[in-house]
Order: C-alpha cells, then structure tokens, then sequence
C-alpha cells in the first residue's frame, strides 16, 4: 500500500471508527506513539499529546458527543498528507473540556470543519483540526456571545 493509501485510510478510521463508531481501541493501529495533536488550543486539546492524548481526546469527546456523526464531503492526499472537509451533527450529553460543564446541556449541533493528517507508516503523526469552536461553546453554554 503506497504512503497516499495508508494516510487516506488512517484518517477516515480516524473519523469513522474512532468517533462515529466510538471505538477508541483502534487509536494504537492509526495514531503514532509520538502524533502531534495541533490544536483546538482554545479548548485544551493540545495539552495532551502522543497516543495516549489522542485517546484521551476522544475519549472525552465521545462521552461528551455519543451520537456525533461525522460526514466526510471531500478528502484527498498527497504523499504523507491528507486533507478533509467534514460535518458533524451531534448531541452534547457529558462533561467535556475545557470547562467540565456539568453534564450534557442536550445542545443539538451541526459544525463543519477541515483536517489536514501527516502519517508515517501508515500512522497518523500529525492533526490539524479546524472547525467553528465558538458556535460548539456558544451552543454548550460554556461561553456567552453578544
């Protein structure tokens, strides 16, 4: 399997399997033991990095978010690099950084976003996710706007 083959498949497992499906034990076969999580920072993500904070990240995410679905409009690679245009509707029902809200405010939400992956053997070895962080807060009553 060329390179371009291995990071398109590492990054759709990311967002298939490891978020829609809620399956974190797939991280060890897609995530590099040293992956650089490259943000949001606004919400403490890059705080924790490696495999484990990979699976911390999502972790915390699928509890918060246990109905995200993520849809996949347009990927394409490059060598090592692939980049993504993605929706996700979901339902926030837990905690979720970085603020701990109290459990789920029940905030429906339909976010879009574009992530550019690096991979190295077939791993993921850098993510930069980009997404609306604001209109996800501003739902979860974390921050006020106006």
């Amino acid at each position: 399997m060329s390179e371009a083959d291995s990071a398109l498949e590492a990054t759709e497992r990311w967002f298939v399997e490891v978020f829609n499906e809620n399956n974190p034990d797939v991280i060890d076969e897609i995530i590099a033991e040293d992956c650089t999580f490259h943000g949001p920072e606004s919400l403490g993500a890059s705080d924790k990095q490696g495999r484990e904070g990979a699976r911390w990240f999502a972790e915390s995410f699928n509890s918060a978010w246990p109905d995200a679905e993520f849809t996949i409009h347009d990927i394409f690679t490059e060598d090592d690099l692939v980049a993504v245009r993605w929706t996700m509707t979901a339902t926030h029902e837990g905690e979720w950084l970085p603020n701990e809200i109290d459990g789920g405010t029940g905030a429906e939400i339909e976010l879009r976003g574009n992530n550019i992956h690096r991979t190295s053997n077939g791993k993921l070895v850098d993510i930069w996710p980009q997404q609306d962080t604001l209109k996800m807060v501003t739902a979860i009553d974390a921050v006020s706007w106006g």
